[in-house]
């Protein structure tokens, strides 16, 4: 009926195995009935993990060697392209045959399934009104920042209207100079920005950053780290509030810890936060919170470490969006305050940064196979570079036919979708698409049979922010 249950570990006694993973696709590639999951992992080699017909898998197995073949692969989809029965080759026969999509790095984003199809789609279009990286000159390179973003929802920009956040104007007050330029890093892509890239996770507390640095720091190594993060701490009450300054501070240890040489800037929460839902009693936290960590942050750099804690603006209601979220005008004010400090510690050599690396269009590669239309072969379908789900007919022979047409309108709706899955997820027939949205919900969307979807609803009531 379109809904989801449990959360359980597919396999038991592996803990982060997946980090590194750029995109996994399930099929049954064995021949015996039973799903598995096949995956481009961090070495850029496709592997295979057998499913046991019961939610668990077994070891991974390299599918095509270990040349790192698929280091260009943006997103895979497996299923029986070719009417032939095989979603791919058994392993006693090598599995040469997998069927994909992929996207390669180029400017111009490329659809192909299995070398057969070339379907281009328009080049992604950055928001008008946030400046791109600015350009690098061949006879006078600026070195770039790596920047890491890291925080909860308002780093994420969670009620801007693009998604930006802080980050876009931000962003643009770096292109008004040329010193420096920078590059946002992060596994998460927001806005509209073109390097919209961060470790914004929405309804995280700071135990859960906690939890998961290491792999953020691992898998992005930035030479500074934007910290914004508590706010759910206090406003929430299944924690100890007296002790959430404590715990932050535990969470920039473990930053320098893993990262010794790195440059940190916390910003504070926003002492005018009124809660959601309002709490008097939130601003004498946020006070206490602030001050903690303001005066902590002397022992720091005491210790020589980099380490610089800015105040946040005092934003008005009329720069909030709710009670916890700015809006565009407040999330400027947030980024004013992040630039200056990343500014100084340009001039005072904590941050020197690099060469440039361009950066790909972060955009999430969002393609999903299935039988849209009840014919029995198998279609496709993707996010296309305007933010429309477009469907694909199959023939069942290994191609598909275009161009595209719009299965739920044109107003851009999978703008900051960061996956798509199809399946029969309501027993009718009818192959739907299930994708975790902005929010980090799972959302399901009705097939008619027909090529079109209708509908949009949280597949786990109840829950927020869980994916």
């Amino acid at each position: 009926a379109g809904h989801l249950s449990g959360g359980i570990n597919m396999m038991p006694g592996t803990n982060g195995l997946w980090a590194n993973f750029k995109a996994i696709t399930a099929g049954d590639f064995t021949g015996t009935g039973k799903l598995g999951i096949a995956g481009i992992d961090a070495n850029n080699n496709m592997m295979f993990y057998p499913g046991d017909g019961a939610g668990h898998l077994g070891t991974g197995i390299p599918m095509l060697g270990t040349s790192g073949l698929w280091a260009g692969f943006k997103a895979i989809t497996a299923g029986d392209f070719t009417g032939t029965g095989k979603p791919s080759d058994p392993p006693s026969r090598s599995p040469h045959s997998l069927d994909h999509i992929m996207k390669r790095r180029t400017t111009l984003t490329t659809l192909a399934i299995a070398g057969l199809l070339a379907l281009p789609l328009a080049p992604t279009v950055a928001s008008a009104a946030v400046a791109t990286p600015a350009a690098v000159s061949t006879t006078s390179t600026p070195s770039q920042l790596k920047i890491l973003p890291l925080g909860d929802s308002i780093t994420a920009g969670y009620q801007s209207s693009t998604w930006n956040g802080y980050r876009g104007p931000l962003m643009q007050q770096v292109n008004q100079q040329t010193r420096y330029t920078v590059n946002f890093l992060g596994t998460q892509f927001n806005g509209t920005m073109a390097d919209n890239a961060n470790e914004g996770h929405s309804g995280y507390e700071i135990q859960g950053i906690l939890n998961n640095v290491d792999s953020y720091l691992t898998a992005n190594r930035p030479d500074a780290v934007l910290l914004h993060i508590g706010i759910n701490d206090l406003n929430n009450n299944d924690n100890d509030h007296a002790t959430a300054a404590t715990r932050a501070e535990t969470l920039i240890d473990r930053i320098f810890t893993d990262q010794p040489g790195v440059t940190v800037i916390m910003q504070g929460l926003i002492p005018t936060t009124a809660g959601v839902p309002a709490n008097p009693a939130l601003q004498s936290l946020i006070t206490s919170y602030n001050d903690q960590l303001r005066a902590w942050a002397a022992s720091e750099v005491q210790a020589g470490k980099h380490f610089t804690f800015v105040d946040a603006p005092a934003l008005t209601s009329a720069q909030f969006a709710d009670g916890l979220h700015p809006n565009d005008a407040g999330y400027s004010q947030l980024a004013q305050t992040f630039y200056t400090p990343l500014d100084q510690a340009f001039t005072n050599g904590w941050v020197v940064g690099g060469a440039p690396i361009p950066y790909e269009s972060p955009r999430p590669a969002r393609v999903a196979a299935g039988d849209f239309n009840g014919d029995g072969k198998l279609d496709v379908v993707g996010v296309d570079a305007n933010s429309n789900m477009q469907y694909y007919p199959g023939n069942g022979a290994g191609s598909v036919s275009g161009p595209g047409t719009p299965m739920l309108g044109t107003t851009g709706l999978w703008a900051n979708f960061k996956a798509v899955a199809a399946g029969d997820f309501t027993g009718t027939g009818h192959t739907g698409v299930a994708g975790i949205d902005a929010n980090n919900n799972m959302m399901f969307y009705t097939g008619d049979g027909a090529g079109h979807l209708s509908g949009g609803i949280n597949m786990m009531p109840g829950t927020n922010g869980l994916w």
